[in-house]
């Protein structure tokens, strides 16, 4: 394993765990949806939800939506923008943030601000310890 894959993984591992530890609950998620700031309460604005893998940035977050709870994966360019991440790109990036299924697995996927590939894949709830976002 070379030196640039282990810092991927533990980014990775530190995304996941920060996420696994601040949830977005349905309240915060009603809030993000309403009109208003949302200073402080977008998990992309938020370092410890973020990593760089390669080119692509990702944003990983743990919702809570009506249906239950989701993994909620960003995957954008942002040194090549407008280009999207091709979903060759996502695909092996949704397995390395523990994923199974691909694409095809997701329940939801959209393009988002015309740059960002959004995804949910249903998951289990948080551990009770979660402090939420």
């Amino acid at each position: 394993m070379s030196t640039l894959e282990s810092k991927e993984q533990q980014a990775i591992r530190e995304v996941l765990d920060y996420a696994e530890s601040h949830p977005y609950g349905l309240d915060l998620l009603r809030k993000l949806c309403s009109p208003g700031p949302k200073e402080g309460l977008v998990a992309g604005d938020n370092p410890s939800y973020t990593c760089h893998i390669g080119d692509c940035r990702v944003v990983y977050s743990v919702e809570e939506q009506v249906s239950g709870w989701y993994a909620h994966i960003s995957v954008s360019k942002p040194d090549r923008r407008p280009q999207l991440p091709s979903p060759e790109e996502v695909e092996p990036l949704l397995a390395k943030f523990g994923c199974k299924g691909g694409l095809r697995a997701c329940a939801r996927i959209w393009i988002e601000d015309g740059f960002s590939v959004n995804i949910l894949q249903r998951r289990a709830p948080p551990a009770p310890s979660a402090k939420g976002a």
